[in-house]
């Protein structure tokens, strides 16, 4: 390299990013290379073999997990979420359990929340405003104008898009266009 060596432009970084393979004519470096954490250290000439072996490192850990990704993924997945949202009413807040929620309806610019109990709270927010609040609470659009609790569904009956039956023992209508991703849903469960 013609300004820097590798170690000189490793050192630039505070944290790398990516791995590295050193290839040098030199065996002297293998200890310092070992210090950056390096993949490999390849002596030229470099062998097909060892090339070979070089490229199935990367690869075998391309395709694992690292520690820092099963963390992530693992804080991402164990998400607390709270079991009570506040809903927007035209006095102020209502405090409602998600678990409670059995479906919501448009009605116009305004929802319809109904109850597990078939109490029934309207807001002023669009059934999209709703969806989007309910998203990480296993929600699910069946119809352009009904949004469903999928814990509070008791029994799908087959037909031309389907139904669902809620747990109050309500029958909705699943839109045709929906059915095949709320079986997807289902066979998740």
């Amino acid at each position: 390299m013609p300004l820097l060596n590798d170690f000189d432009l490793l050192s630039k970084f505070d944290r790398l990013y990516f791995d590295v393979i050193f290839t040098t004519a030199y065996d002297s470096y293998a200890i310092k290379a070992i210090k950056y954490s390096a993949l490999d250290y390849l002596l030229k000439p470099i062998g097909k073999e060892d090339l070979n072996a070089a490229i199935e490192k990367i690869r075998s850990k391309q395709n694992s997990i690292s520690k820092a990704q099963l963390q992530m993924a693992t804080a991402v997945n164990n998400k607390e979420l709270p079991d009570t949202i506040a809903l927007p009413s035209g006095d102020g807040l209502t405090f409602v359990s998600v678990a409670e929620i059995a479906y919501c309806v448009a009605d116009g610019g305004y929802t319809r929340l109904v109850m597990a109990g078939k109490n029934e709270l309207m807001l002023s927010k669009t059934l999209g405003d709703v969806e989007e609040l309910l998203q990480d609470y296993n929600f699910f659009r069946i119809h352009h104008s009904t949004l469903i609790n999928l814990k509070q569904v008791k029994k799908y009956i087959r037909s031309e898009g389907g139904d669902v039956v809620m747990r109050s023992g309500e029958s909705l209508q699943v839109a045709r266009a929906r059915k095949a991703d709320l079986l997807n849903v289902f066979n998740r469960f």
